[in-house]
């Protein structure tokens, strides 16, 4: 009887915290008049390739799938001084998404630039991620 509430414990503890990390990570929020809905996935963001996938609606909640999407990445320095590291990357359309591939090259904070250009006008998106 001791086994078995000790494997129902075990069990109990391991599923809840498997499926914590298990969704991806999303973050949501607005680029001028764009709706922007970005998801990595992993969930925390981890050292080395977290794939990037991006999806722009307008105002209408139309998906947009005519703009340039560039993403820079960059690890913050001491306030002040530039970014400790710095990358860029464009997103390449596919359907109605934009992915990209981040290569974080170390544990700590992050910033995500998504910079999107449509119809002549340019908006950006700034979010801080936590490598894990």
């Amino acid at each position: 009887m001791k086994r078995l509430f000790l494997l129902v414990a075990t069990v109990l503890v391991i599923i809840p915290a498997f499926l914590a990390f298990a969704s991806e990570y999303v973050v949501k929020g607005k680029a001028g008049d764009y709706n922007v809905t970005v998801q990595i996935d992993r969930n925390p963001p981890a050292r080395g390739y977290n794939k990037l996938d991006v999806v722009i609606t307008d105002a209408t909640g139309k998906p947009v799938t005519d703009a340039g999407v560039q993403v820079e990445y960059l690890m913050p320095s001491f306030p002040g001084r530039p970014p400790m590291m710095k990358y860029s990357t464009t997103a390449k359309q596919s359907d109605h998404h934009y992915l990209a591939r981040l290569n974080l090259t170390m544990d700590g904070v992050w910033t995500i630039v998504i910079t999107l250009t449509h119809a002549g006008k340019t908006d950006a998106m700034k979010f801080t991620i936590v490598a894990q």
